[in-house]
């Protein structure tokens, strides 16, 4: 299946980046909010975790064609969710292995 990018390509990933920054950010001040002991490298970790988990839903997004308004809220709320979006394609994967491997 051939990805199919959207009109104005670069507007489309902004747009992308700037939900999957909007929703790290806002995972951080609600913990802040929330009374949670945020130090500065526990905010660069979350950044690269929420990072991580948003570039995984853009993939799948480019495999599955969706349209780009729809990409852009996936990342910010997969960067708001962050580890909890890594360890579900974690999961997915090692079953999808464990069940091939079983046929063999």
């Amino acid at each position: 299946m051939p990805f199919k990018p959207p009109e104005d390509e670069i507007a489309g990933y902004f747009l992308v980046a700037i939900l999957t920054g909007l929703g790290v950010l806002s995972k951080i001040a609600h913990s802040i909010l929330s009374g949670i002991p945020t130090s500065f490298w526990g905010a660069v970790c979350q950044i690269i975790i929420s990072t991580f988990a948003s570039a995984l839903v853009l993939m799948l997004a480019v495999r599955f064609q969706w349209q780009i308004t729809g990409t852009a809220a996936a990342c910010g709320i997969s960067a708001w969710s962050g580890v909890a979006v890594v360890t579900l394609f974690e999961k997915k994967l090692l079953a999808r292995l464990g069940s091939k491997s079983m046929k063999d």
